[in-house]
C-alpha cells in the first residue's frame, strides 16, 4: 500500500508520496531557545496509516521522570518543508515553532 500525504502548496490534483520518509532520522530545530546558539535535537519521521506524517521525539530516562516519546503531528506545510529540506541538504531538517522540552 502506497501512503500519500495531501500536498496543498503545489497542484492539489496530484498527491505526494510520503511512504519513503517514514522511519528517516530528522534534526528538529527550537524557533525559540533559551540556548545560544539553539540546540536541536534528533527526531524520527513516521507516516502512519492514514498517510499523516509525524515527528517522534525520544527524552531519555532522567531521575525524576521515565523515558517519553512526544509526537508532534506535521501540516501539510511542514511536510513540504521537510521535503525541501532533504533536497537542498540531503538530510531531513525542520524547524518547529514550539518549545522542544518533554510534555509535563
Amino acid at each position: 500500500m502506497t501512503k500519500k500525504h495531501d500536498d496543498t502548496s503545489t497542484d492539489q490534483s496530484t498527491p505526494v508520496d510520503v511512504s519513503a520518509m517514514d522511519r528517516q532520522p530528522v534534526l528538529v530545530l527550537p524557533s525559540r531557545s533559551s540556548e545560544e546558539p539553539p540546540v536541536g535535537m534528533r527526531g524520527t519521521i513516521h507516516v502512519t496509516s492514514d498517510g499523516s506524517v509525524e515527528v517522534h521525539l525520544t527524552f531519555a530516562d532522567m531521575f525524576s521522570r521515565p523515558a517519553t516519546v512526544r509526537r508532534v503531528p506535521l501540516s501539510a506545510e511542514q511536510v513540504d518543508r521537510l521535503r525541501a529540506s532533504k533536497i537542498a541538504n540531503g538530510e531531513y531538517t525542520l524547524r518547529l515553532d514550539e518549545s522542544l522540552a518533554p510534555t509535563p
